[in-house]
Formats: structure tokens, C-alpha cells, sequence
């Protein structure tokens, strides 16, 4: 049964949004000034790029960042390109040495390192 808007609005309290600004966490913050000085964003800042795939593609992953600094990486633990430093895979491997030995269901999703995580 396919219900509108409209009839869902006599039987719903008004909508109410709110907008709530919260800060990223340490490891969200330099997981982005990582990708901030990596040759993907600098070849995207630097040619004055149109809105291509690419880089809408790149505008996910920084959302992705947003919500949670795991979701830059696949279910395999590849770190997304742009994201892939040193610095940021050292980052994501003291964290998997903390989580070592466990099945991937057994796995903790680490709330601390996500400032929307944090807040709920």
C-alpha cells in the first residue's frame, strides 16, 4: 500500500530539522589535512576542474570521512586514493592492532573517532 505525503502529513506531527554543527575528531581532522595535501585534492584545486564524476566521486568520500573515518576504507581495508598516505595508514593500523584477533563481526565500530558518533 503506497501511502503520499499528504496523507501520512493528518496523522504526523509537523516536521521539525535541526542543525547541529559538531566537530571532528582528532583522527577525522588529519585523515582530511592528509587528503587536503595529497596529489588527488592538489590536481583538483590547482586545474580548476568542472563538476565531473570524479570529482562528486571525491565529495562523497569526504561525507563518507564525516560520518565515520572506517567508511574511506572498502570491506577489504583499502584505504580510498586521496586517503592513502603513510601518516593516514598508520593511523588505521594502530587501530586494527587494537582490534587484532577479532572476527570482523566482533569488531568494535570505535565511536570515539567519529564526531557524529560521538554526539549520538
Amino acid at each position: 500500500l503506497r501511502r503520499t505525503n499528504r496523507l501520512n502529513a493528518r496523522f504526523l506531527p509537523p516536521k521539525q530539522i535541526y542543525n547541529v554543527f559538531i566537530e571532528p575528531t582528532d583522527f577525522q581532522r588529519r585523515i582530511y589535512h592528509s587528503f587536503l595535501n595529497s596529489k588527488i585534492a592538489q590536481s583538483m584545486l590547482a586545474d580548476n576542474v568542472k563538476m565531473t564524476r570524479t570529482v562528486l566521486g571525491t565529495i562523497k568520500k569526504l561525507q563518507s570521512l564525516v560520518n565515520h573515518p572506517f567508511l574511506v576504507r572498502s570491506a577489504t581495508q583499502k584505504i580510498e586514493a586521496g586517503f592513502d598516505d603513510a601518516n593516514t595508514r598508520a593511523m588505521f593500523e594502530a587501530i586494527d592492532q587494537q582490534d587484532r584477533g577479532l572476527r570482523s563481526n566482533q569488531r568494535p565500530v570505535h565511536a570515539e573517532l567519529s564526531g557524529k558518533m560521538a554526539l549520538l
